[in-house]
């Protein structure tokens, strides 16, 4: 069959005829790799909050088999070396190779990560990991820089109310702050659920209660913009309304 093949393509070449197309060959797939991005941190990164970390990870070339386990481990850091790290979350996730997989912690109290009058964590790192594979991939790790008193960050952040506030329910009055300063201070209070902010006198007044707490109390205002605490990272017995 060759041999007939062969001078099928000769008489082909001697008449002018246009020689057969080359087959296409298979591009083999290249060795396993799980590559990190996107490192993000919801929450507030301060004494008395909660964060939430959140990455996504791509796994390409070629694995054993579809359906895989990936271990995963997010980390605070003093500097960016592993020695510095503190772990605050792990765990396992299923992932597919040539898929994009998204994994999102619970939310976590930050305060055991942060030490007292000690360095405070610069970093924040993950590392992921098949298990099964023994393998220390090239880019399954990323690191991102974070400082203490960093404000959460949309969709978790404070919900702005302009022009208006909760009268007769302060539970504490800051003087010449900023308004990151006074949500901040919020944040460090494990029953503080909303505050109001006058931004041109600078005055923040802190609050244990929703403006759905307080019915009439919720009026408008041409001095305070008011500031409802995320429920998410609301601490207090019972939880704010949304």
């Amino acid at each position: 069959m060759r041999l007939v093949q062969s001078v099928l393509w000769v008489c082909a070449i001697l008449t002018g005829a246009a020689a057969p197309p080359a087959l296409a060959q298979p591009v083999p797939a290249g060795p396993a790799d799980l590559s990190v991005s996107n490192l993000t941190l919801n929450g507030e990164f301060n004494p008395g909050g909660r964060v939430q970390f959140g990455v996504t990870v791509n796994a390409t070339g070629k694995f054993p088999k579809a359906d895989r386990q990936l271990t995963y481990a997010f980390q605070v850091c003093r500097e960016q070396t592993s020695a510095t790290c503190t772990g605050v979350a792990t765990g396992v996730v299923k992932y597919t190779p040539g898929s994009v997989t998204q994994i999102v912690t619970d939310w976590k109290r930050i305060t055991p990560w942060l030490p007292a009058g000690g360095a405070s964590p610069t970093r924040i790192m993950v590392f992921v990991k098949d298990q099964a594979l023994q393998e220390d991939f090239a880019n399954n790790e990323q690191w991102s820089p974070v400082s203490v008193g960093t404000l959460p960050r949309a969709p978790y952040a404070y919900q702005k109310f302009d022009d208006r506030e909760i009268d007769k329910h302060n539970s504490a009055k800051l003087s010449k702050v900023s308004r990151d300063a006074c949500l901040l201070a919020c944040s460090a209070d494990s029953l503080c659920k909303s505050v109001d902010y006058a931004p041109k006198t600078k005055t923040c007044y802190l609050q244990h209660v929703h403006r759905k707490d307080v019915g009439g109390a919720y009026i408008k205002s041409s001095k305070y913009d008011h500031y409802a605490r995320p429920c998410q990272l609301d601490d207090s017995p019972q939880k704010c309304g949304t």
